[in-house]
């Protein structure tokens, strides 16, 4: 703005609320230029005549031009947006046919953003065959003759972090094992569902021989089927332990026991409170539209039912646990009569059309309950052998 006098610029995000929040710390900094800004959150404009409006795809933009710069800033407020096709289309749409259009002939597009998907909006644009620069958080890709990466913007070399002052390559490694959200948020190459979700270096899952025997909580999740069809999907309880460990944002997870039968949600209703009758806690389950109807039967039933809106679809909310299990903080029996079951459905995770995946869901809400805090079941000293 301070080079481009009466030019009219641009910035867009996912909502309005964060536009405004965007300028204001914009205002800022234009006061410290010494550019004098006048106006309000929504627009405003420096002494020398270029102005700047602060939007959102429901925010306003009509009969507003643009002959500086448009800078579209994350148009998705995170992964779950980013993976729900409906909003991705009304994302490309408001970008072609809105903000896109009021791009006038010499200005200027800088679109920046996480990539969470492959058919996001930065996605569509490299497809279409706009210049794309990734800044990766360590760099990676072919080398040239000089050692370095050629396509790196910042000519870096292999395994060079981007900020090694504030972020060194120690920081990163905590975040290696959620390979969804490490290629996703760190090195700008969102892979597509299909791919094995849960995994570790040799193949096989953490083994346990005894649960914990000290101070540990308990927690439960579940995935409870709509109807009792011979093709519906199962009704899962999950029980598991958490043990804190040495590094508190590392604590360990025992998978204690798995309950599945093919019966809808009312009928499993028995089971829940058995295993309550044993272990006390709160059991969360991801449910929406008529199932809670299901859920508010059993609540009545005097079971302590956690019912928790989704929070995206099923490969969404397996991410935290899954980045758990590959880092070998979940556990799971070296023998158990539910083991094999378990582990063929969890293991064979891809989040496109699975044929099953209840027990996914009811160990990520588990995983969810005892990850936020306490859920319920207090603390407890039991010592206790899986045979």
């Amino acid at each position: 703005m301070g080079r481009l006098p009466r030019k009219r610029f641009a910035y867009a995000t996912y909502s309005q609320d964060q536009a405004e929040y965007v300028s204001l710390r914009t205002q800022q900094l234009a006061t410290e230029a010494g550019l004098e800004p006048q106006g309000n959150l929504q627009t405003w404009r420096v002494a020398n005549g270029a102005e700047v409006l602060f939007t959102s795809p429901n925010g306003p933009f009509a009969g507003r031009g643009v002959d500086g710069v448009l800078v579209v800033d994350d148009p998705y407020k995170d992964r779950r947006s980013a993976e729900s096709p409906r909003i991705r289309r009304l994302t490309l749409e408001w970008f072609d046919d809105v903000a896109r259009k009021r791009v006038h002939p010499g200005g200027s597009v800088c679109v920046m953003s996480t990539r969470w998907h492959v058919e996001d909006l930065s996605g569509v644009l490299i497809g279409r065959g706009w210049q794309y620069l990734n800044f990766k958080a360590i760099a990676e890709g072919d080398v040239g003759a000089d050692g370095r990466i050629t396509a790196d913007p910042q000519h870096r070399l292999p395994g060079e972090p981007i900020w090694p002052a504030q972020r060194p390559l120690s920081f990163y490694d905590e975040h290696k094992s959620d390979l969804y959200s490490w290629y996703s948020l760190y090195q700008g190459e969102p892979r597509p569902r299909g791919g094995a979700v849960f995994s570790s270096e040799d193949g096989l899952p953490a083994r346990y021989t005894e649960l914990p025997e000290h101070s540990y909580r308990v927690g439960y999740g579940a995935d409870l089927a709509y109807t009792a069809k011979t093709h519906a999907d199962f009704s899962v309880l999950v029980e598991l332990w958490r043990e804190d460990t040495d590094d508190p944002k590392k604590p360990r997870f025992y998978v204690a026991r798995v309950d599945r039968k093919q019966v809808d949600a009312p009928s499993f209703t028995l089971t829940l409170k058995a295993r309550l009758s044993e272990r006390r806690g709160t059991i969360r389950w991801y449910a929406g539209g008529t199932e809670k109807g299901s859920g508010d039967f059993i609540k009545k039933q005097g079971v302590p039912l956690d019912i928790r809106p989704p929070k995206g679809d099923k490969f969404v909310r397996a991410q935290p646990v899954a980045a758990a299990w590959n880092e070998g903080r979940i556990l799971v029996p070296e023998e158990a009569p539910w083991l094999s079951s378990f582990l063929d459905e969890v293991l064979n995770f891809t989040g496109v059309s699975d044929l099953h995946d209840d027990q996914v869901d009811a160990l990520a809400a588990a995983f969810d309950g005892l990850s936020g805090g306490s859920t319920g079941g207090g603390i407890v000293r039991v010592k206790s052998k899986w045979s």
